[in-house]
């Protein structure tokens, strides 16, 4: 997600927050180890949401409303990474057990990453040895891709997802 800000000096700028993968594509450069940090920070169960901005130039200023988000999301600069903990509510593995125990099958959907859903899942206890992790990744350049694996054998890096 993007907003276009305006100071109180008069400049514009376009400030996006989002997914490390999805600003860390749109950044002109990132730290070396941009792609672990977030990874191991998620995998404990954070959340990770990646900052970055670009002042716009005057040309773009002008026609700013008729700007499509791809006319201004280019060439960020990585500002840093938001982590933080939204815990689960207290009773949230007795509700899944009692769930699990009435024959009902519980999934997690979410929008948050893969490591932070293992980490939810192994919190409810939800992750058995023969549960299936599901992943889709959507790209806006190409159709999005069905990705799977055993969650059993998942260590962390969207490398062994095939």
């Amino acid at each position: 997600m993007s907003c276009v800000v305006r100071t109180t000096h008069g400049k514009h700028y376009i400030v996006m927050k989002g997914s490390p993968e999805a600003v860390g594509s749109l950044c002109t450069s990132l730290p070396t180890d941009y792609a672990q940090k977030s990874e191991k920070q998620a995998s404990k169960g954070f959340r990770v949401i990646a900052l970055a901005v670009r002042e716009l130039r005057d040309d773009e200023v002008r026609i700013i409303k008729d700007l499509k988000r791809s006319d201004v999301e280019f060439d960020l600069t990585f500002v840093g990474l938001a982590v933080y903990v939204s815990p689960l509510k207290k009773d949230a593995q007795e509700t899944i057990t009692n769930l699990e125990g009435g024959s009902h099958r519980c999934v997690i959907i979410t929008g948050d990453s893969v490591q932070t859903a293992i980490s939810v899942g192994k919190d409810v206890n939800m992750l058995k040895s023969a549960t299936q992790l599901i992943a889709s990744h959507c790209d806006e350049k190409k159709q999005g891709d069905l990705l799977c694996e055993s969650a059993q054998g998942y260590n962390g890096s969207m490398n062994n997802i095939v």
